[in-house]
């Protein structure tokens, strides 16, 4: 069931929505700072831990299956 549902899951959210709402509150808290260490554990399809890359922060994201991965966040080339 999950492996049918990763291929629809960013489908159905509003990611640069989200985003913009989430990262905000998160870097007030602390999160995502830039030059920050993140482990992102069940990351989902990695948008978070794609956004935080993209502010300059090293990222390491685990998720199992890894398939639910989304290519973008897999093809980046960045730091992870």
């Amino acid at each position: 069931m999950y492996d049918e549902l990763s291929a629809l899951y960013d489908l159905f959210v509003d990611w640069p929505s989200r985003l913009g709402n989430e990262m905000p509150l998160l870097e007030k808290l602390g999160v995502g700072v830039p030059g920050q260490r993140i482990v992102d554990v069940a990351c989902g399809t990695g948008h978070h831990a794609l956004a935080w890359a993209e502010k300059g922060c090293t990222v390491r994201h685990l998720m199992r299956p890894a398939r639910w991965l989304s290519g973008r966040a897999c093809g980046t080339g960045r730091a992870w």
